[in-house]
C-alpha cells in the first residue's frame, strides 16, 4: 500500500509540480485504437495542449508531421497530427489515441534487432602475397608453374599484380608472363570502384567485354551485399486488432510475427527469383484467419526503380594476354549504363569508339506481368570501308562501312517450367572494338533451353546453340569461322536417399561424327564423402570410370580423390590434399598411356599487416586481422 501511494503521489506531483507553470512534463500510459501499447509516453502539457517529440511519436507508432527529423528537438502538438485524436483520462493517467491507418507507422515484418554499423575504419598499410605452385615429374622431366599475386594496400586503395611463371618453358613461351597490374579504390558509399591499369570492360547481355590497359570507373554492387538490386515482391496489409502474420513463399513459411493493430509491411522480403506466389495469413486473437495470395515474377535482369549501374573505360586494347610479351594496341573507349525506370522496366545503353569505328546501342528489359521477361536491344556501327586499315585516315571519296545488330531474349523461371531464349542478328558490316582487333562478330547466334521438373521421376532439360560466323570457341590454332549447331539433352532422377542417376547427350547437327553421351550414378555417403561411376561415348570412343572422394574444406582436414578410367582414354590417379592454418598442400600419382607421373602442389597466402607476419590460405577478396588479446591459440 505504501508503494502504491508513492506512485500516486509521484503521478500527481508530475502533473502539479509547479502550480503556476504554463508548461510541464507528464508521463502517461498510451492506448492506441483501444489497444494498450504497454508503453509509458513522455509528453509536454502546454496551455492545455499535449505535445510530444518526433522521436517519441515514432516509438509509439505514430507518424510525425512531414519534414520532422529523427533528432528534431521541437515538440509537436498532438492536435496537429492528421487523422489523430487524443483524449487524456485524468483519473487513470492514460492517454487514449484514436488514429487512422494513414497516421500509423507500419509494423516492419522480418526485422529482429538489426545492429547499427558505424563508419568503417580506413584500411592500414600492408602487403599480401598469394601463391599457387604445381610441379609434375614425368618421363624424367620436371615441369610446372606458379600463379602469383602481390598486393600493397592502404587507406587510398590497393595496388595488385598477378603473374604466371613456368618451369622448363617451351621456346614459344617465356619463363614468366605478367597477367594483370592495377591500382583499385573502392567506395562503398557510392557503390563504385575506380581502377587504373589492366581492366576488363563492363558490358551488357548483347555486348562483348575486352581487356584494356587504362582507367575504369564502374558500379560494383558487391560492395553492398545487403542491397537487393532487382525488384522483389513487397507486401503490405492492415489489422484491426492485434494479430499474428505468417508470410509464405511458394507454400514455405518465411516469416511468422505478432503485430499490433494497424498497418504492417514486409521490410526484408525473401530474395527469390522466377515465378511464384506469396501468401499472407493473418490470424487474430480469436483464431479467425484470412489468407491473401498474390502471384509474382522476380528477375535479376531488372533493376529496382530508381537504381542505376554504369561502367566507363578508356585505354589501349590488351593483346597477347597470358603470353611472355603482351602489348597494348590502339586506344578505345567504352561506356555502359543501366537504369530502373520502374519495377517492371529497365533501360540500358552502350557505346564504343576508337580510331575508325563508332558503335552505339540501346536496349530494354520488361517484366511481362507474371509470365517472364522480354529483352530487346539494337545497335549500329560506322567505320572505315572494307579492306582499308581501321586505323588509317579515311579517303575523301570512300564510303563508310555501316552495320546493325538486333537482339531479342525471353526468360521464364518457375517450378513447373524454365525457358530461356536469346537470338541475335548482325549485318555483315556490323563491328565492335573486339571485331576490329581480331575477333569478328558472329552474323547470327541462337541460344535456347527448356527445363521441366518431372517430380518423383526426375527432371529433363533440352538445349540448342547455333552460331554462324565469328570465331570458333574451341579453336586452339589459327582462328577458324564458327558454324555450329549443337543440341544437348540432360536428365537426372533421384533413385533413393543420397543416390542419383544422371545422363547427358550432345550432337552437332553440322558434323555427323560429332556426337556423344555419358551417364552415371553418384552417391553421397556423408557431408564430405561421395562415390560415382559412369560410362561415356565421344564420337564413337567409349570410356568407363569410377571415382571416390573425400572433400577437405576446413583447416586440419585431409581429403583425397581416387579415380580409374578404362576404355579409350585409360587413366588412373590418386590425389590427396591437406588444409592447414597456413595454406594447402597436395600430392598425387597419375598413370595413363604416356606412363607414370607424380605431382606436388602448394597454395596459400602471406600477409604483412599491423607490424606482424601471418601465413594463411589464399586470400581472394577483402580480409581483416583480428587480435584476440590474451586468449591463447586463436
Amino acid at each position: 500500500m505504501r508503494r502504491a501511494w508513492l506512485l500516486v503521489l509521484l503521478a500527481i506531483g508530475l502533473r502539479t509540480h509547479s502550480a503556476g507553470a504554463a508548461e510541464q512534463t507528464v508521463f502517461l500510459e498510451v492506448v492506441v485504437n483501444g489497444h494498450p501499447t504497454g508503453m509509458v509516453g513522455e509528453f509536454i502539457e502546454r496551455d492545455g495542449m499535449l505535445l510530444a517529440m518526433p522521436a517519441d511519436l515514432r516509438s509509439l507508432g505514430l507518424k510525425p508531421p512531414p519534414g520532422a527529423a529523427e533528432n528534431d528537438a521541437t515538440p509537436v502538438p498532438l492536435s496537429e497530427l492528421p487523422g489523430v485524436q487524443a483524449q487524456l483520462q485524468e483519473q487513470t493517467q492514460r492517454l487514449e489515441i484514436t488514429a487512422d491507418s494513414r497516421s500509423l507507422i507500419a509494423t516492419k515484418l522480418g526485422v529482429t534487432g538489426v545492429a547499427e554499423i558505424g563508419e568503417p575504419d580506413r584500411s592500414p598499410y600492408g602487403t599480401a602475397f598469394n601463391y599457387d605452385v604445381l610441379a609434375t615429374r614425368a618421363a624424367g622431366q620436371i615441369t610446372g608453374g606458379a600463379l602469383t599475386e602481390f598486393r600493397f594496400f592502404g587507406p587510398y586503395g590497393t595496388f595488385s599484380s598477378t603473374g604466371l611463371g613456368t618451369f622448363s618453358p617451351s621456346p614459344s613461351q617465356g619463363p614468366f608472363a605478367r597477367l594483370d597490374t592495377a591500382w583499385t579504390y573502392s567506395d562503398p558509399d557510392s557503390i563504385s570502384r575506380y581502377r587504373v591499369g589492366d581492366v576488363i570492360t563492363g558490358g551488357l547481355g548483347w555486348t562483348r567485354p575486352i581487356r584494356l590497359g587504362g582507367v575504369q570507373v564502374t558500379t560494383d554492387f558487391a560492395l553492398r551485399p545487403d542491397l537487393v538490386t532487382f525488384p522483389i515482391p513487397g507486401l503490405t496489409g492492415e489489422t484491426k486488432v492485434p494479430s499474428s502474420v505468417d508470410i509464405l513463399v511458394n507454400g514455405v513459411r518465411q516469416i511468422s510475427q505478432s503485430v499490433p493493430a494497424g498497418p504492417f509491411q514486409m521490410q526484408r522480403p525473401p530474395i527469390i527469383t522466377g515465378a511464384g506466389e506469396v501468401s499472407v495469413a493473418v490470424t487474430d486473437a480469436l483464431g479467425r484467419q484470412t489468407v491473401t495470395t498474390l502471384p509474382f515474377y522476380a528477375s535479376t535482369r531488372l533493376l529496382t526503380a530508381g537504381l542505376s549501374s554504369y561502367s566507363v573505360e578508356a585505354g589501349g586494347v590488351r593483346q597477347g594476354y597470358g603470353q611472355a610479351t603482351s602489348d597494348y594496341g590502339p586506344g578505345a573507349a567504352m561506356a555502359s549504363l543501366r537504369h530502373g525506370m520502374t519495377d517492371w522496366l529497365t533501360i540500358e545503353g552502350h557505346g564504343e569508339g576508337m580510331n575508325g569505328l563508332d558503335m552505339l546501342g540501346v536496349g530494354a528489359t520488361a517484366r511481362l506481368w507474371t509470365l517472364g521477361t522480354l529483352s530487346i536491344a539494337g545497335a549500329g556501327s560506322i567505320g572505315n570501308p572494307r579492306g582499308q586499315s581501321p586505323f588509317a585516315v579515311t579517303q575523301p571519296n570512300a564510303t563508310p562501312r555501316t552495320g546493325s545488330l538486333v537482339s531479342v531474349g525471353v526468360e521464364r523461371q518457375s517450378r513447373a517450367l524454365n525457358v530461356n531464349f536469346v537470338v541475335s542478328f548482325a549485318s555483315p558490316g556490323f563491328r565492335d572494338v573486339a571485331a576490329v582487333t581480331g575477333t569478328p562478330y558472329p552474323r547470327s547466334t541462337l541460344q535456347a533451353s527448356v527445363g521441366v521438373p518431372l517430380g518423383s521421376v526426375g527432371s529433363i532439360g533440352v538445349g540448342l546453340v547455333n552460331q554462324r560466323g565469328g570465331i570458333s570457341t574451341n579453336s586452339l590454332g589459327p582462328s577458324t569461322p564458327a558454324n555450329l549447331t549443337l543440341t544437348t539433352l540432360n536428365y537426372s532422377v533421384p533413385l533413393m536417399d543420397r543416390l542419383e542417376f544422371y545422363a547427358t547427350a550432345y550432337k552437332d547437327l553440322n558434323n555427323p561424327q560429332a556426337m556423344g553421351a555419358f551417364f552415371g550414378i553418384s552417391m553421397t555417403l556423408g557431408p564430405r564423402d561421395s562415390i560415382q561411376g559412369g560410362m561415356s561415348s565421344d564420337s564413337g570412343r567409349s570410356s568407363y570410370n569410377v571415382a571416390a572422394q573425400r572433400a577437405a574444406t576446413q583447416p586440419g582436414e585431409l581429403g583425397f580423390n581416387v579415380g580409374d578410367t578404362e576404355g579409350q582414354n585409360r587413366r588412373r590417379s590418386v590425389q590427396t590434399q591437406y588444409i592447414s592454418p597456413w595454406g594447402q598442400v597436395s600430392a598425387g600419382v597419375e598413370q595413363d598411356v604416356g606412363g607414370l607421373a607424380t605431382q606436388l602442389g602448394a597454395q596459400g597466402g602471406v600477409v604483412l599487416a599491423g607490424g606482424n607476419l601471418f601465413f594463411s590460405d589464399r586470400i581472394d577478396d577483402s580480409f581483416a586481422v583480428v587480435s584476440s588479446g590474451d586468449v591463447p591459440n586463436v
